[in-house]
C-alpha cells in the first residue's frame, strides 16, 4: 500500500471506547530491533504549548548544528506538517520509503492513524542526532511513551480530553506525569494540582518557575517575542525550551531563530489572527494577549469541547462572534453553538466576509483553521 492509500484507509477520529492502551507497546516491542537509533530523545507532554515548545527546542538544536527531527500533531492541511527535519517538512519520497519499510514489518491495519504516523517518524529519521517528540493526547499510555527519553518537558496541563484522561486536573496530571522516565522539567502551570502530583511521584523533576526570570533575562526573551510579533504566551514556552537546551549542556542564543509552526496566534494580515487553540487553557491565554482590546471572533469547534465556558472566558475581548459553518463529523451542530452564543450574551452572526476596518481572530479547532485558510485561498483546497 502507498502512504496515501494507508492514510485513506484509516479513521482520523477516535473515541474513548476504541483505544487499546495495551496494543501498541506490544507492537513496538516486536518491531524494536528495526527501530533502533542513537538519537537523543526529548518528549513534550502537556495540554497546551507542546507544539510550539517542541519546535523551539528543535530550532535551537538545529541552530547549533545538530540534525533534528520534530514529531508533532495534529496537522492543519498537509500530513507532512507532522514530520519536520532540519527546518523542512518531510519529502514525499522519504514518506513513501518509510511507509514501504513499515508495511514490510507490519500490516498498517494493526495500527491507529497516530501510531502509524509515529512509527513512520521513527523509521524516517533514524540517523538524526535529536528526536523531539510530542505526545498525543495522553501521557503514560501514549504511543510515544513507549520510548525512553533523555529529558521530558511538561507544558501547561489543564482540562481537555476528559473522556480519555479523567475529569479533573489532578487525574489528567497524574496520567500525564506518570510517563516521566529519567528527568523532567515542568513548565509554568496555572493549576497547583500539577505540582502536587509531581511531588508525589518521586521522580527527578525540576521546575521552570524557580529560574524563569534568570532565563528570560539571560536570553532576552521579552525582546525576542516583541521583535518577532509572537504571542505573549510564547515567553513561557521559549523559556522551557531554553531550560531543556541548558540541561543538555548546549550553548545557544535566540539570534536568527524564526518560528515556523502555523496558527499559534499567528498574524496573517494586519487585521487577521489565527490560532488552533480549542480548550479553556488556550482561551485564557488568548484573553491575556488581547487584554483591554476588542476583536471579532470567527468560531467553530468540536462537540466534546467546553465551548460555552470558552466563550464566557473570551467574552471581555469579543466584539462580535461569527459562526464559520463547517460540515464535519466531530464539529458541533450550528444550533448548539448559536444557543451558547445566546447563553453567554454575545452578539453573533454567520460568517460572511472579512472587513478591512475590523480586526478578527479565527479560533476554536484545527479543522476550523484548515477550512478557513482554504476558504480564504491561503492554502490549497
Amino acid at each position: 500500500m502507498s502512504f496515501k492509500e494507508v492514510l485513506e484507509s484509516k479513521n482520523l477520529d477516535y473515541t474513548a471506547t476504541n483505544i487499546d492502551y495495551q496494543r501498541f507497546p506490544s507492537i513496538y516491542a516486536s518491531l524494536k530491533d528495526n527501530l533502533q537509533n542513537s538519537a537523543k530523545k526529548i518528549q513534550l507532554i502537556g495540554t497546551n504549548g507542546k507544539g510550539s515548545t517542541g519546535r523551539f527546542v528543535a530550532l535551537l538544536l538545529r541552530k547549533e548544528g545538530f540534525n533534528v527531527a520534530h514529531f508533532t500533531s495534529p496537522h492543519i492541511s498537509d500530513i507532512r506538517e507532522r514530520f519536520w527535519y532540519n527546518g523542512n517538512l518531510i519529502s514525499t519520497d522519504l514518506l513513501d520509503s518509510a511507509n514501504q519499510e513499515l508495511c514490510e514489518l507490519i500490516h498498517p491495519d494493526k495500527l491507529s492513524y497516530f501510531e502509524y504516523c509515529f512509527l513512520i517518524f521513527l523509521l524516517a529519521f533514524r540517523d538524526c542526532d535529536y528526536m523531539v517528540i510530542e505526545a498525543g493526547l495522553g501521557g503514560e499510555y501514549d504511543a510515544t511513551s513507549t520510548l525512553t527519553y533523555d529529558i521530558q518537558l511538561i507544558t501547561k496541563i489543564g482540562l481537555d480530553h476528559q473522556s480519555f484522561l479523567g475529569n479533573t486536573v489532578k487525574k489528567i496530571a497524574t496520567t500525564k506525569l506518570k510517563a516521566i522516565d529519567k528527568k523532567a522539567i515542568i513548565g509554568i502551570q496555572d493549576k497547583e494540582e500539577v505540582e502536587i502530583v509531581a511531588k508525589s511521584l518521586n521522580k527527578d523533576i525540576s521546575y521552570l518557575d524557580t529560574n524563569i526570570n534568570i532565563i528570560n533575562k539571560k536570553y532576552n526573551i521579552d525582546e525576542f517575542v516583541e521583535a518577532n510579533s509572537l504571542a505573549k504566551y510564547f515567553k513561557e514556552n521559549i523559556a522551557l525550551a531554553l531550560a531543556c537546551i541548558e540541561y543538555l549542556d548546549i550553548t545557544t542564543t535566540l539570534e536568527d531563530i524564526k518560528f515556523d509552526l502555523q496558527a499559534r496566534l499567528q498574524k496573517i494580515s494586519d487585521n487577521l489572527y489565527i490560532d488552533v487553540g480549542h480548550n479553556v487553557s488556550a482561551a485564557n491565554e488568548i484573553l491575556k494577549h488581547f487584554k483591554n482590546k476588542k476583536i471579532n471572533l470567527i468560531y467553530n469547534t468540536y462537540k466534546d469541547k467546553e465551548y460555552e465556558n470558552i466563550l464566557a472566558i473570551l467574552k471581555p475581548i469579543i466584539k462580535k462572534v461569527y459562526l464559520f459553518e463547517i460540515t464535519h463529523p466531530r464539529i458541533e451542530k450550528p444550533q448548539n453553538l448559536i444557543q451558547a452564543f445566546k447563553n453567554v450574551g454575545l452578539d453573533y452572526a454567520v460568517f460572511d466576509r472579512i472587513l478591512d476596518e475590523e480586526k478578527y481572530l479565527v479560533f476554536g479547532s484545527f479543522t476550523l483553521i484548515e477550512k478557513f485558510l482554504k476558504h480564504r485561498k491561503i492554502i490549497e483546497a
